[in-house]
């Protein structure tokens, strides 16, 4: 029975399957289950695994409990081009599926899904105790529904990057606009009328009365009123051609007013100008859009931070357990306390590099000695490896950080190489 409050088990995952490895390799990798207050947490971790092009690999623990079988879909394990991958999976350990407890899972199974195929096949299988038949208790359930929303999710998050990118350009798009001054350049407005403003005023023509062409003629400054006629007709025209370029979007309503040298102060009011008001309405929507986007923004780093402070303590909490329960011991006769350990509980430890396992330098001690001892200092971890001094040994063991050799009690020769991992 496992402990509710605190439990860690480490199986490790071998090749089931032959034609599943990178570059022609053997895949391997490990499985931690680890229970915190009935809360249980499985990782998965797979190196040297060929990624697949037309499916994905699925998770499945298989469950067995007074003659029945079952299976629980873990997640999804996507390895990347090295061929390393890694998913975890939470649920609780009193209910793992259909009332099965955590105490029922046997193995650990890594199922190719791919397009067409038939039956069941595991490139990689941890067994938890002794081997046995794991097809009959799994099936296939990785929903398409649960693929879909990794997929949407993906997509609404490459969404909101675009939606935030775009939203700060707009953002130094109007502030630009805003700064940037209007300037009106010689010949007069009237020249910068397009093709289209001229067809519109045609097709707007009609037939006009005399006192209305009269009204027109001194407008336009046709009429000889004098020298003050004549410069009321112009401004009245120009006044009429800046009205012309802002219902056809050439110039917004604030170009306008500077142009015009009106102040904010002596202009209409919004609900006599319906063109200033569409102006501000739609700042006020890019002001809006601006803010949603850096609150989105200081969410999304509290989140970070949050995320990143929980994996520290899961860290120090992983750092913490290797010293917990184990027996201590005092190999060099002078009181320092350190720990025995064995070997395959290094590779829980996230500073162990993966190839540890599969240099010889841990390998020889670690099919020799089975052990390896341990010790906490000031904050760090440091390693001792069983061995034989030798000047051979010495090099090799300087080149994997350990340049320490301290011989055990009544011993010259046979001790330890201490390295601070």
């Amino acid at each position: 029975m496992y402990n509710r409050r605190y439990h860690k088990a480490y199986w490790m995952m071998e090749q089931e399957t032959t034609g599943y490895g990178l570059q022609q390799g053997t895949p391997w990798g490990s499985c931690v289950l680890e229970i915190k207050n009935g809360n249980g947490r499985l990782t998965v971790t797979v190196e040297s695994l060929l990624p697949l092009r037309k499916g994905h690999y699925g998770v499945y623990a298989a469950l067995s409990a007074q003659g029945k079988e079952s299976s629980a879909f873990c997640g999804i394990l996507t390895p990347n081009g090295n061929g390393h991958g890694e998913m975890q999976w939470n649920f609780s350990a009193d209910n793992v599926a259909e009332e099965f407890l955590a105490e029922d899972i046997f193995a650990v199974v890594v199922l190719a899904e791919e397009t067409g195929q038939q039956g069941l096949i595991a490139p990689l299988t941890a067994y938890c105790q002794e081997k046995q038949e794991w097809r009959t208790a799994v099936s296939p359930k990785s929903p398409k529904q649960d693929i879909t929303k990794e997929v949407q999710q993906e997509m609404q998050k490459e969404e909101e990057k675009t939606a935030v990118a775009e939203l700060k350009a707009a953002e130094s798009l109007y502030t630009a606009t805003a700064e940037t001054p209007m300037t009106i350049a010689e010949p007069p407005i009237a020249a910068e009328k397009t093709e289209k403003m001229e067809q519109t005023e045609k097709m707007g023509q009609t037939e006009k009365t005399e006192p209305q062409k009269q009204e027109e003629a001194a407008s336009d400054g046709l009429l000889e009123e004098g020298i003050h006629g004549s410069f009321r007709g112009l401004l009245k025209k120009f006044k009429k051609e800046m009205n012309q370029l802002e219902e056809m979007g050439i110039l917004s309503a604030e170009e306008s007013r500077r142009i015009q040298g009106i102040s904010e102060e002596n202009h209409d009011t919004e609900e006599a100008n319906p063109i200033r008001k569409e102006g501000i309405t739609e700042r006020t929507r890019t002001e809006a859009k601006i803010q949603l986007a850096k609150n989105n923004y200081v969410i999304e780093k509290d989140k970070q931070f949050a995320m990143k402070k929980e994996q520290a303590e899961a860290q120090e909490a992983e750092n913490q357990w290797i010293f917990a329960d184990h027996p201590a011991i005092y190999p060099f006769g002078d009181g320092e306390e350190w720990v025995c350990i064995q070997p395959e509980e290094l590779t829980m430890l996230e500073t162990i590099p993966a190839h540890w396992q599969r240099d010889f330098f841990y390998l020889l001690p670690w099919h020799r000695d089975k052990h390896f001892i341990a010790q906490e200092k000031e904050g760090s971890i440091f390693i001792g490896i069983p061995d034989t001094y030798s000047g051979e040994g010495e090099k090799k063991a300087k080149e994997h950080g350990f340049s320490t050799f301290r011989p055990v009690e009544g011993k010259t020769d046979v001790g330890y190489w201490i390295g601070k991992v």
